[in-house]
């Protein structure tokens, strides 16, 4: 069982991504944060396998919250889930730590393929980018 933590502000949104994720058997989401710093205190206090991480949260941007994750658990695999175009932040997400990437406009179709990627150790950008592995982004 995939065990999440979800940090996103948008209750829609919020929503949604328990929808995609309720219809596979083997992932859950666990936790839900509407801020960065409960976002970090939670995935510092418990066991996750995934943490998606909106990039645009009410008290912290998801860099300053996906910092302070990598200095309690440095191996948890985060996902980014961006309104952003990945041309403009996939990379540098990455470089700052995070295990993926995925603009929100491509969830339909690759939410639970970034889900299982980055919790199998891959890197992951979405569109015509879609699995590297974490050797090509070092």
């Amino acid at each position: 069982m995939i065990k999440i933590l979800f940090a996103d502000d948008n209750p829609t949104m919020q929503e949604n991504i328990r929808d995609f994720i309720a219809a596979e058997p083997d992932m859950v989401v666990a936790g839900r944060a509407e801020t960065g710093r409960l976002a970090s205190e939670l995935a510092c206090r418990d066991e996750w396998d995934v943490v998606l991480l909106d990039l645009t949260l009410p008290d912290q941007s998801g860099v300053e919250t996906l910092k302070e994750i990598r200095r309690c658990r440095p191996l948890l695999p985060v996902l980014i889930v961006s309104g952003f175009p990945e041309s403009q932040y996939g990379t540098k997400v990455i470089r700052a730590g995070a295990n993926g990437y995925l603009a929100k406009e491509r969830i339909p179709e690759e939410l639970v393929p970034a889900i299982r990627a980055v919790a199998q150790g891959q890197n992951y950008l979405s569109s015509k980018r879609a699995h590297q592995t974490a050797e090509t982004q070092a």
